[in-house]
């Protein structure tokens, strides 16, 4: 076997064990991928296919480098694994999957060097364009989509109101959901431009360049599709294919044409001067096996650590949960069932679910919800996708803040239910007893106890209905806590 056959054999050995420690992970990232009912990221597995040809593109400038092992990539490889498996403990999804480059990155210089590793930072760094990180953009893209064509129709004859997502016209009405934002055109535009910008082997200057060129477009593209979908609708009394059928193809017609347009504009950019790949040299080292074996054992603390909280105690939640104190002396009588109205709290997989209610000796109603996950999993934690302590659609969040209580600090959250009537709720998060008020933090929290342990993770919610004045409702919160002692802040 050639020398450069046996490096590159090595360089996708190496990706594939690292792929293969995180393989969870992995299984996360193929399952968001073949999403097609949140299409943004089904171009995922073509950027992979991509990032392995740009490897293999540069193969005989990989086989020119000598393998040269560096001793403190080691040790970011043993952190970053760490740091996965608390991401991954966590459930957070997005840090997890952002790790997933970067530690293929950092196995490579591990054992190939940095010199190695930088011919390849290029296409592992492509792997972002297929990462949901781009998500924090859609309620921004969406809100534009809105603007936009709402001025462009104010132009026309069409008769046209915008209220929030909505776009009413005579005939019908148009709702600009996350999914019309054109997200996922931008996305794929720019993954094209910085393709092109690095198959050109360009200037910075230039792919920057590229970048806003196919930004505007791919947004431009998006603009027209909705406008050319509400103005069908006004011509044809909402019976054009347009509106009737999936309009999601007539976008990407719009934005072929768009990519057409762009890759027309860059083949008439001045072209930067192409660098030779240097000629491969046999006489150096492939690889150093004991490199490869120290990467080996470090990428093993990620499937040790995924498997040894398996084997450690199980969490219990009675420290969490337990029963919701009886009411004493004071001026409470509870628990009691809770009242048969909206609020009920959505939260599924859990191990245990409490819901209970207290009232006073002047009718005031305090409602006390907690919930508690022994262990988290896919599609069974307290903090994932279709959870809700408001209870789904029922109510609207406003105005979250801290306040203080003889209980230690809750986050108090102002509720709007349908009515346009108000409520407080007060929330914490508890990790095996902890209290946190930042979701994010309690995660991370939680991650990192799971190492070595198996904690509980438990939310504890209590709500007081505002009638003439929320600040009744805020005292009634504070009276409660304070009567019934501690018993809240140690659940």
């Amino acid at each position: 076997m050639s020398a450069l056959a046996s490096r590159m054999l090595a360089l996708y050995g190496l990706l594939a064990l690292t792929l293969l420690a995180c393989a969870p992970g992995v299984a996360a990232l193929a399952a968001l991928w073949s999403d097609f009912n949140n299409p943004d990221y089904t171009h995922g597995f073509i950027v992979a296919a991509i990032c392995a040809g740009l490897i293999f593109r540069a193969r005989r400038a990989i086989a020119a480098e000598p393998a040269r092992p560096a001793p403190a990539a080691f040790v970011a490889l043993v952190a970053a694994g760490l740091a996965w498996l608390v991401f991954w403990h966590a459930s957070i999804q997005l840090l997890h999957l952002m790790l997933l480059p970067l530690l293929m990155g950092v196995a490579v210089w591990a054992v190939f060097g940095w010199r190695v590793a930088r011919h390849v930072s290029f296409a592992l760094g492509l792997l972002y364009f297929a990462l949901p990180l781009w998500e924090v953009l859609s309620p921004l893209l969406q809100a534009l989509t809105i603007r936009v064509v709402g001025l462009c129709l104010a132009l026309t004859s069409v008769p046209v109101r915008v209220l929030a997502t909505d776009i009413f016209i005579p005939e019908g009405t148009f709702q600009v959901d996350p999914a019309c934002s054109g997200l996922h055109f931008l996305v794929v535009g720019l993954t094209l431009a910085a393709l092109v910008g690095e198959i050109h082997r360009d200037r910075p200057r230039t792919r920057v360049l590229l970048l806003g060129l196919i930004a505007a477009l791919a947004l431009l593209s998006n603009w027209l599709r909705v406008l050319a979908i509400v103005v069908a609708g006004h011509l044809t009394n909402m019976r054009s294919p347009l509106v009737t059928r999936s309009h999601y193809v007539f976008g990407w017609l719009l934005f072929t044409g768009a990519m057409l347009l762009f890759i027309w504009i860059a083949r008439r950019l001045p072209a930067s001067a192409q660098r030779e790949s240097p000629a491969p040299r046999p006489e150096r080292p492939v690889c150093v096996p004991a490199a490869f074996g120290c990467a080996a054992l470090s990428l093993a603390v990620i499937p040790l650590g995924l498997a040894a909280p398996r084997q450690l105690r199980s969490a219990d939640c009675s420290a969490e949960m337990g029963s919701f104190p009886a009411a004493g002396p004071a001026d409470w009588s509870g628990p009691l069932p809770p009242p048969d109205h909206s609020w009920n709290p959505v939260f599924g997989g859990a191990s245990v679910r409490q819901q209970v209610a207290y009232r006073d000796s002047m009718g005031g109603q305090v409602e006390a919800f907690a919930v508690c996950y022994r262990s988290q999993r896919h599609g069974a934690k307290l903090i994932g996708y279709g959870n809700s302590l408001w209870g789904g659609n029922a109510f609207v969040p406003q105005n979250e803040t801290r306040v203080e209580s003889p209980a230690g600090p809750f986050t108090e959250t102002t509720l709007v239910d349908p009515a346009g009537g108000q409520s407080l709720i007060w929330s914490t998060y508890l990790v095996d007893g902890r209290p946190f008020l930042s979701p994010l933090l309690s995660q991370l929290d939680y991650g990192v106890h799971a190492l070595t342990a198996q904690p509980s993770f438990a939310l504890v919610a209590l709500r007081a209905q505002c009638g003439p004045s929320c600040e009744q409702a805020r005292r009634r919160l504070q009276r409660l806590v304070a009567d019934l002692g501690h018993d809240f802040a140690a659940r």
